[in-house]
């Protein structure tokens, strides 16, 4: 099996600019995810696609190929299934096949090995799915049913108000899952349903801190504070 772990990052952020390169821990915010990458045995290929020249200069140095990226796919709305699409066709023309594709993304700097090799043995361990999901459990206040909007004449309710009154609390409302920080597909499942996670996906969970972003400033201050511990992966 040709396993592939393609990481999309576009030079273009709002809220952190620059973030793919944005320093965290004394290093750029992408070299997390491409040196846990690096470590994972079952990962045959690693490959970043980029229309970044900074980026590419940096990935370069962290011994990572660059797929250039076509600037029309380089948008602020451009999905991520097409990305991963442009770097099979690049690397099918070199004579490249790959199985199983990893979308690893590069703002989640606590990825780690077991993540993507338990992802990695899951989708193998079972052909008649089309993607295993890294997702992680909420805190009880993020549940769905404690979600809140307000109504035309200013007050706030409940968006789901009759499952929050037979679910108030954490012992009774059913547990729901965020997105966590990959997502592995047979390539079937990309080129023939057009889709990184097709029809059946399994889940992975992973802990709070390993399915950490980094979208906002904040959230690097939570991943600056992360790495001073000893043992980040075990919170």
């Amino acid at each position: 099996m040709n396993v592939l772990g393609i990481v999309p990052a576009r030079g273009g952020s709002k809220r952190i600019p620059r973030k793919n390169i944005h320093p965290l821990g004394g290093i750029p915010l992408i070299a997390h995810c491409l040196r846990t990458a690096r470590q994972c045995p079952s990962l045959g290929r690693l490959a970043v696609s980029t229309e970044s020249g900074a980026i590419a200069r940096v990935v370069r140095e962290e011994g990572v190929e660059v797929i250039e990226r076509p600037e029309e796919l380089a948008a602020d709305r451009t999905p991520t299934l097409p990305v991963i699409v442009q770097v099979l066709e690049e690397l099918d023309k070199t004579g490249f096949s790959a199985d199983i594709v990893l979308t690893i993304q590069p703002t989640y700097p606590f990825l780690s090995v077991d993540n993507v090799e338990q992802s990695i043995a899951a989708i193998l361990n079972r052909p008649d799915i089309d993607s295993v999901t890294t997702v992680t459990r909420p805190p009880f206040h993020y549940h769905p049913f404690n979600a809140r909007k307000i109504n035309p004449d200013g007050t706030i309710s409940f968006m789901f108000a009759e499952e929050k009154r037979k679910c108030p609390n954490t012992q009774s409302a059913p547990p729901v899952f965020f997105f966590g920080n990959l997502y592995t597909s047979w390539t079937r499942t990309i080129i023939e349903q057009g889709s990184l996670y097709g029809r059946r996906s399994l889940p992975l969970v992973v802990s709070e801190i390993e399915a950490l972003d980094i979208d906002e400033y904040f959230d690097l201050e939570i991943a600056e504070y992360v790495l001073k511990r000893e043992k980040p992966h075990a919170i």
